[in-house]
């Protein structure tokens, strides 16, 4: 998505109302293809869902939730009512998501040195 910013960016330049859905909607094309990508893998694979990924795939499909509201609110509903939701949602989710990694591979190390083998 670092290379996609600039060009919507750019876009905005050229046209506002085609810059934002552009931009709602490549974040929900984006999560919603994320989503799509683990389930495919464990199916594929034959994996079972771990409490990680089923916490990152709920955290996908919350921000294709939260995109598709401040899409609908900002652009079609004209309310702009969600734009705190929007701002604090997305990086709290983010941030979620990041933590909830760094705590399981920290405990994946620690489990490793100890011998034990355990599907978080």
């Amino acid at each position: 998505m670092d290379k996609v910013a600039p060009e919507l960016m750019a876009l905005s330049a050229w046209s506002a109302e085609i810059a934002r859905h552009a931009w709602y909607l490549s974040w929900v094309m984006l999560n919603t293809i994320t989503v799509l990508i683990i389930f495919g893998m464990h199916e594929r694979f034959a994996w079972q869902y771990s409490k990680l990924s089923q916490y990152i795939t709920l955290s996908c499909v919350s921000m294709v939730i939260l995109q598709t509201a401040r899409l609908m609110d900002r652009l079609l509903f004209n309310t702009d009512v969600l734009p705190s939701v929007y701002k604090y949602g997305v990086p709290s989710i983010n941030i979620a998501v990041a933590s909830a990694i760094v705590i399981w591979l920290i405990s994946s190390v620690i489990n490793m040195r100890k011998g034990i083998q355990v599907l978080c």
